[in-house]
């Protein structure tokens, strides 16, 4: 009985290690049927999906550029291709009005836009178009022109109607009506969406303005080299808070500041030259092309109140820049009876296209030009001053129909004259395409 007790206690040992053997492979088998699933297969039972990264390809997979995505087998996607934006800017000269001029538009706002209803269509086609609003605003004074200019409040609305979008508000004439006038210009513009910049009111810190334009952030700062002696009346840091003076070390600073805030190009609007000049001086020439060697890529200059020559430049970066030195009037009561010089009723609006590519800095790639003339009609109301677009009116029958002899001659004119002068500098080789002189063609 021993023996038969002793060799049956091995036989339960076995027996029971086969059963739990067993029932291990079952369990085993059952962890991965229900595994199966979360690997690809065919059950119900689907995993839970990924979080979606808000962020960047880059803040989702740190380290992964694009070689590393094509080796993840598609978990990430191509880089898109650089994205090209292309925007029209168009620039001009200086908006004036005189005694006639502003007692007629005086508290009138159809009578303001009929002085821009001639050219309306043509500068309402660009994505941004800017002047110099060369006078200043008190709504507790008289409508006056020069010496101290106070343009009716009309004048903002009719501004913002015709196309324009930013304006310099800083010039000889910005003080006319001392800081009040300062002001109330700038509230006026911006209760009709006009955007003005080389001004502020007191606390407002910014020198420039960046205003972004179909994904292309545009810089544009502006500046005067005086206003007129009236700005020895105040104390000189209280104006620098309000006013921008043509001072190098703080337009450098400027520049700088607009380029570190992201700007993609940068357009300067100076006001300084000699009046009814239409040459620059060497100073003017030096300076302008420090002011692109810091940074800026187009200079709009005005003041002289007749067009002035452009030039295309090369900046020691190697981008290329366009510098004008006078776009005339835009409208003003200036005749040729009064001053015996026909330029002082032509202006020019100068039409860039520039483009950015990807990350690129944007770039000026072509330059046209539409030469102005201000007409000077009288009706039932006195004298009536319009700006119109020479080639327009050249060009369409219809239009030319409405001009007399006399007027058709001052058209043409006008033209050559802001041909010849504007086309007067040799030009470096550059990659911008400026519009060929129309007098070259036979």
């Amino acid at each position: 009985m021993m023996e038969n007790e002793n060799y049956s206690r091995p036989q339960g040992r076995g027996f029971r290690k086969i059963i739990l053997t067993i029932l291990c492979l079952f369990l085993v088998s059952m962890v991965i049927f229900s595994i199966g699933p979360f690997q690809g297969g065919g059950g119900s039972v689907q995993a839970p999906a990924v979080p979606q990264e808000k962020g960047p390809i880059e803040e989702a997979y740190p380290g992964l550029g694009s070689q590393a995505s094509g080796e993840r087998n598609g978990l990430l996607p191509a880089p898109e291709e650089e994205k090209t934006s292309t925007v029209r800017i168009k620039a001009t000269g200086d908006i004036m009005h005189h005694i006639e001029q502003a007692q007629r538009i005086d508290d009138d706002l159809e009578e303001a836009k009929r002085e821009f209803a001639l050219v309306a269509d043509y500068l309402r086609e660009a994505d941004l178009t800017m002047a110099n609003f060369e006078a200043s605003h008190d709504s507790n004074k008289p409508a006056s022109g020069y010496p101290m200019f106070n343009t009716p409040a009309t004048i903002f609305p009719a501004m913002k109607d015709a196309g324009f979008d930013v304006l310099s508000t800083v010039n000889n004439h910005t003080l006319d009506m001392r800081l009040t006038g300062v002001d109330q210009v700038l509230d006026l513009m911006r209760e009709n969406d006009l955007i003005p910049v080389g001004t502020r009111k007191e606390g407002e810190k910014d020198r420039f303005i960046i205003t972004e334009v179909n994904g292309v952030k545009v810089g544009i700062l502006a500046y005067s080299y005086g206003f007129n002696g009236i700005e020895k009346a105040y104390d000189k840091a209280l104006l620098n808070e309000r006013l921008n003076f043509m001072e190098a070390d703080r337009i450098k600073e400027d520049i700088e500041a607009c380029k570190a805030k992201g700007a993609d190009f940068i357009i300067g609007s100076i006001h300084n030259g000699i009046e009814y000049q239409t040459r620059e001086t060497q100073a003017m020439r030096e300076n302008y092309r420090k002011y692109a060697d810091w940074g800026m890529d187009a200079i709009i200059g005005n003041h002289p109140h007749v067009v002035g020559p452009f030039e295309t430049y090369r900046a020691k970066d190697g981008r290329d820049c366009f510098i004008i030195y006078a776009c005339g009037n835009f409208i003003s009561q200036q005749r040729y009876e009064v001053f015996d010089d026909y330029r002082v009723e032509h202006g020019v609006v100068v039409d860039m296209t520039i483009e950015k590519k990807g990350k690129d800095h944007a770039r000026l790639v072509s330059v046209d030009f539409a030469p102005l003339w201000v007409r000077l009609t009288r009706d039932d109301k006195g004298l009536n001053y319009q700006t119109l677009s020479v080639e327009d009116y050249l060009q369409n029958p219809d239009k030319k129909a409405q001009l007399s002899k006399n007027e058709v001659k001052r058209v043409e004119e006008a033209r050559r004259e802001v041909y010849e002068t504007l086309y007067s500098k040799d030009l470096p080789e550059t990659e911008i395409k400026v519009m060929e002189n129309p007098l070259d063609k036979k």
